[in-house]
């Protein structure tokens, strides 16, 4: 069975048109996408295997130049992958009624970025107050973080065209003089409302995965990938989000194909509960290097033996979490009921835009300033 070819006007067309409309989406309830969780969980372990050697360059060990490179092979997809496919679940997560919205990403996300936020205060140490934002900006949670900001922006934003949002958050990390971390944010909040952006037009992100041209796309990732690992690294530059984007899509691609969904069962575990391995992952292995440090043992054995123990010890959390009075450290136990008491939330004016034209300019004219000040906010506190 031959696959169907593309045409690139039916590509670009929908996308362009996104510039001039808004579409607000009413996600239909589906069965959970295993290829999303192939993904989630695959840049899970990346991330693992990429802080089991960067963290002990933390504490002055010197770390192998070729796991360095090895892990860079990988840079420029890990974070990108799981903010994108945050953000094709934003769609699903603005549909629910905005009390029901804010609850929920307080419960899970805002929880567990402050429980583990300071429980890696409390093992660290203490060179500065607690309150100071570098406690909670600089340390792993700023993935959580992030997600937090962009949640929180994400109603007011909704009724600008998504592809004005996703070219304005790339094109910032452009600007001279930001540091690495402020084109981070930018460069991420691209990937998160690109993801929004192609889970509203369905139909064209089924037209580009499943054209055979994908797969082409091998032939630029793999050698940027290697490039980038001997060269750069280069960082959270716009011109580098399409080679992201290219790896992105074939990863999808790879991830969709029925033999890998049928085949990865631990891999999808992982994914399902990414949050358990995200959160526990860093004290794992800062209690590695401690007790290994102890013990005098090589580089090459603390590495393997971190991986190894972050993984496991986080499969253990993840099945423990499935029970109600082990789920406290990743969602709150509190606050499901809250939501009655923030009703006024739901406004219409936050929710649709308004057949009167003046009220329909004002409220592009207060998403387009809160797109403004996330970007600010961004350059200012991160």
């Amino acid at each position: 069975m031959t696959e169907p070819v593309i045409n690139v006007r039916q590509v670009v067309a929908p996308l362009i048109a996104d510039a001039g409309a808004v579409v607000l989406v009413e996600p239909v309830r589906r069965e959970r996408a295993r290829w999303m969780d192939v993904l989630r969980g695959s840049a899970i372990i990346l991330v693992v295997l990429w802080h089991s050697a960067a963290i002990l360059r933390l504490d002055d060990y010197v770390v192998p130049d070729w796991l360095i490179r090895f892990n860079e092979l990988f840079a420029s997809y890990r974070m990108p992958v799981l903010m994108f496919l945050s953000g094709t679940l934003l769609a699903r997560s603005l549909s629910k009624p905005l009390p029901v919205y804010a609850v929920g990403k307080a419960r899970r996300i805002l929880w567990p970025f402050l429980l583990w936020g300071l429980l890696n205060y409390a093992i660290h140490s203490h060179a500065v107050p607690i309150y100071e934002k570098v406690n909670w900006t600089t340390p792993y949670l700023w993935f959580l973080l992030y997600l937090l900001i962009f949640y929180a922006f994400a109603p007011l934003l909704r009724l600008l065209p998504t592809t004005l949002i996703v070219l304005v958050t790339f094109l910032v990390t452009e600007v001279p003089g930001l540091t690495e971390d402020e084109r981070r944010f930018y460069f991420l909040a691209g990937f998160f409302f690109l993801g929004r952006l192609l889970s509203e037009r369905r139909p064209l992100f089924e037209r580009i995965i499943s054209g055979r041209w994908v797969w082409g796309l091998a032939g630029v990732v793999i050698p940027f990938s290697i490039v980038f690992a001997l060269v750069g690294p280069w960082r959270y530059y716009a011109v580098l989000a399409p080679f992201s984007v290219a790896g992105l899509l074939l990863f999808i691609k790879i991830a969709r194909l029925p033999m890998v969904e049928q085949r990865t069962g631990a891999l999808q575990f992982v994914g399902r509960d990414s949050i358990v391995y995200y959160c526990s992952h860093f004290p794992i292995l800062t209690a590695v290097i401690y007790l290994a440090g102890k013990a005098n043992l090589a580089v090459g054995l603390i590495v393997p033996i971190g991986f190894v123990l972050a993984l496991g010890v986080g499969t253990l959390l993840a099945v423990g979490a499935r029970s109600a009075l082990l789920s406290w450290p990743f969602v709150a136990p509190f606050g499901a009921h809250a939501t009655p008491r923030l009703a006024i939330l739901d406004h219409p004016l936050l929710t649709h835009r308004s057949t009167r034209p003046a009220l329909a300019i004002v409220q592009f004219g207060v998403s387009a300033l809160a797109l403004t000040v996330m970007i600010a906010f961004g350059a200012r506190f991160l």
